[in-house]
């Protein structure tokens, strides 16, 4: 008998498939697990417990599904969008955006029978008038002629230096809004003109009467929906119904998005202010896009161009932009003329998505390939492109994900990640499946809706599952640092959508997700992010005078819910008209649904003198954990908890967080598998930085 040390100093290949637990000879088979799940495994080697999450709101609309895009504008201005059916609502700072209080109260914004409570203020030949389809109908006849109706809104002096929220849409064609404390006056807002679409506008009052005015020189503008937002979500409203919104693709540039979906008119996103936004048609210069047969489905930048792929009527076109405008699509043989590209050779496959690199990247429902001028580097041009065939392993319509010089995109099926990146050995791109290792994450039966990336602190690609599991990977590729882990969130909590920004901070990412909670016995969604604060889901927090209650918990009513009081796990409590009492008084709290890190070694293989160790007897001789900054007391290996401690011996006493070498007591029964099984049963701290100690073989 002899006894061997065993150590596996990183986790750096995360969890694997039962399909490769036997190949023990592969490079990465030290750093794998066979379960990662609630856990990350991060690119500098430790495992960690993943965030907790902590609520923010419930969505509009919890009966229908609901989707999250990110707003981008820099590094220090983001926000999560939330697209719901038929709506857009806005998050910004880590919360809602929400209208501040006001009894200020539009008369008749709806227009059903009438242009009651609307003064008409029409010059020369404009005429302003009810439209039968109910809304207000403003047909100008040309500059001095225009059609405009107004109306004063008093409000009280307390609330004259409030932000408000005005919130309207123009149909048919657009209008303009005046603003201002006369009638007629600009004195708030001055002749701004709104698009198309759906509106919200921020303004701050400064008098107990302003004005609303809308006028138009031009025929057929239309207004309807006026009203002010009093203390509710700043909301704006949006024609995308709920069965499109995982279809929808997005390209940003500063404060606008171009969105695009086959079965709608290309629309623009823009912010003019927190409050502030405005959904309009996109309508450029010589629009190719004018019936529905031509609606793209497909979006992307590349050269200061905008491109746009895949219609009904054709299937594998590519258009852009011309260079350097967005809103014009004007062809011709100029070098800056817009462009319309029909791939002739090979498979005919209708365009998924774009990618911009050194050169634009597309993916079809087939192949994929790349668009570029004569040579890389060079402008494309109508008279310079070129469409080259390069891999073809088939494309999913979701959008990809661009991460450390690769394209990291679905497969047709759903069920495959793979990276694209260019190969100086072939002298083009070539594709690398990255879910290869941990394929069981994408069983038969599901596919993967979303993606997002989370930059900083862990480099993590997080994918959502139609079964409403959430997949994380963390993506280092310099390092080789491909680690897969599996993340759930209560009994029977589904996440739905996910989309990451930069942190409010601005030293990392903050991912933000929408999670299906069954909730007091009804189905609810609500818009939560994940923060290292916190340990449990769908949190709330509290730091204040002491306290041996807390309400404000209505979100998880019915739940049974863990409880951490100035750092201390308490036992757990049930919600009841929003409240709960605490075991002891507390000047801090945090309040949600726990969920239990777990992680599972793989069969350690020890070389014998007569081979694999696979299939020998062994035990456990002694085993170490090497932690970090972790409460050890919640932990358990293998069922026991660590350090012998009986679980109602730790509740109301804040652990001891340890870094170190913690000694685990194991079973040193003979087997031919060695199992070690790590689960965090509490809220806590956990960094595990290796698992090492000594095994007894017959050798």
């Amino acid at each position: 008998m002899a006894i061997l040390n065993h150590l596996q100093d990183n986790f750096t290949a995360g969890e694997w498939s039962p399909l490769v637990y036997g190949r023990v000879r592969l490079e990465k088979y030290p750093n794998a697990l066979k379960t990662l799940r609630d856990a990350i495994a991060t690119k500098y080697g430790p495992v960690i417990a993943r965030e907790g999450s902590i609520y923010s709101a419930e969505v509009k609309t919890s009966a229908t599904a609901t989707r999250l895009i990110p707003f981008i504008f820099n590094t220090l201005d983001a926000y999560p969008i939330e697209m719901g059916n038929l709506y857009f609502r806005f998050f910004r700072n880590s919360g809602q955006i929400v209208a501040a209080d006001t009894d200020g109260v539009v008369a008749n914004g709806g227009f059903d029978t009438d242009l009651a409570s609307w003064t008409d203020d029409d010059q020369g030949t404009g005429v302003s008038a009810w439209n039968a389809g109910g809304y207000m109908e403003l047909d100008g006849g040309g500059s001095g002629n225009q059609a405009q109706r107004n109306q004063a809104i008093t409000i009280g002096a307390g609330f004259t230096a409030a932000l408000h929220v005005l919130r309207f849409r123009v149909q048919a064609v657009g209008a303009t809004l005046n603003l201002g404390t006369t009638a007629g006056g600009g004195e708030i807002k001055a002749d701004t003109a709104y698009g198309v679409g759906w509106h919200s506008v921020e303004f701050t009052p400064g008098a107990t009467t302003f004005y609303i005015e809308f006028s138009s020189i031009a025929l057929n503008a239309t207004v309807d929906d006026v009203s002010l937002i009093d203390n509710a979500a700043v909301e704006i409203g949006s024609p995308y119904a709920t069965a499109d919104l995982f279809e929808i693709q997005l390209a940003q540039s500063a404060d606008t998005i171009w969105i695009v979906h086959n079965n709608y008119k290309p629309h623009k996103l823009t912010r003019s202010g927190h409050s502030s936004w405005s959904l309009t048609e996109y309508a450029p210069t010589a629009d190719p896009f004018t019936t529905a047969a031509l609606y793209p489905g497909t979006v992307g930048f590349w050269q200061q161009r905008l491109w746009f792929g895949r219609n009904t009527t054709f299937p594998r076109r590519r258009y852009s932009t011309m260079s350097g405008d967005f809103d014009d699509m004007t062809t011709g043989s100029d070098p800056a003329d817009a462009l319309i590209l029909d791939p002739a050779s090979g498979e005919q496959n209708r365009v998924e998505w774009f990618s911009p690199a050194r050169v634009l990247l597309v993916g079809t429902a087939g192949d994929e390939d790349q668009i570029r001028g004569g040579s890389v580097g060079e402008a494309i041009t109508p008279t310079n492109e070129n469409v080259i065939p390069e891999t073809n392993i088939g494309s999913d319509p979701i959008q990809p994900i661009r991460a450390h010089n690769r394209t990291l995109f679905m497969n047709a099926a759903g069920r495959s990640l793979y990276g694209l990146v260019f190969s100086f050995e072939v002298d083009g791109y070539v594709a690398v499946e990255e879910s290869e290792l941990a394929e069981h994450l994408f069983p038969k039966g599901t596919s993967i809706v979303q993606m997002a990336y989370e930059k900083k602190p862990y480099s993590i690609i997080w994918l959502v599952r139609s079964d409403g599991k959430l997949i994380g990977l963390t993506y280092e590729r310099p390092q080789e640092v491909v680690a897969w882990h599996l993340h759930q969130t209560g009994a029977a909590g589904l996440f739905e959508s996910v989309c990451s920004i930069p942190h409010p901070d601005g030293d990392r990412h903050q991912t933000w997700v929408i999670v299906k909670r069954t909730i007091d016995g009804s189905a609810v969604r609500y818009v939560e992010y994940f923060d290292d604060s916190v340990y449990t889901d769908s949190a709330l927090k509290y730091s204040g005078s002491s306290t041996s209650t807390l309400s404000g918990l209505d979100h998880l009513e019915g739940e049974t819910v863990a409880v951490r009081g100035d750092g201390a796990n308490q036992t757990n409590k049930t919600v009841a008209s929003g409240a709960i009492t605490l075991d002891a008084a507390v000047t801090e709290a945090e309040v949600g649904i726990n969920f239990q890190p777990k992680i599972e070694i793989l069969e350690p293989e020890i070389l014998f003198k007569s081979g694999t160790s696979l299939g020998q007897q062994k035990a456990w001789h002694e085993v170490f954990l090497r932690v970090k900054d972790t409460a050890v007391q919640p932990i358990t290996v293998n069922g026991d908890i660590l350090q012998g401690l009986n679980p109602d011996d730790i509740m109301g006493t804040a652990p001891a967080v340890q870094t170190g070498d913690i000694k685990v007591n194991v079973p040193s029964a003979w087997s031919e598998n060695l199992a070690l099984e790590i689960i965090r049963t509490l809220p806590g701290p956990m960094t595990i930085l290796a698992i090492h100690g000594k095994i007894q073989v017959n050798d």
